[in-house]
C-alpha cells in the first residue's frame, strides 16, 4: 500500500509519451512557451527542481516526461523518486 498527498497543484503535466520510437515524447505548451520566452529560465528550473531531491538523498534513474509538471517558470517533480542505497 501507497500513501499519497497533495501539498500543492504544481501544473499541468511537463508531456506526454515515454521518449521511445514508438511512444515519443510530447512536450506541453507551458513548457514549450517557457523554452522559446526564457530558455536559460527553462534550463535552471529544471535543474533546481532535479536538485531539489538529489541534494535530498535521491536519485531519480527513469526520467519520464509524466514524472514532471510545470506551472509558470516552476519544474515540480510529481512522482518521487526512491531514495539512495548504500
Amino acid at each position: 500500500n501507497k500513501l499519497w498527498y497533495v501539498v500543492q497543484h504544481a501544473g499541468e503535466n511537463f508531456g506526454l509519451g515515454k521518449g521511445t520510437r514508438h511512444r515519443p515524447t510530447r512536450v506541453n505548451r507551458g513548457w514549450t512557451a517557457l523554452v522559446k520566452r526564457d530558455p536559460l529560465g527553462a534550463a535552471r528550473a529544471l535543474l533546481d527542481c532535479c536538485r531539489s531531491f538529489a541534494d535530498h538523498g535521491y536519485f531519480l534513474t527513469d526520467f519520464i516526461a509524466s514524472q514532471f509538471a510545470v506551472k509558470g517558470s516552476t519544474v515540480s517533480l510529481i512522482d518521487a523518486p526512491p531514495a539512495l542505497s548504500g
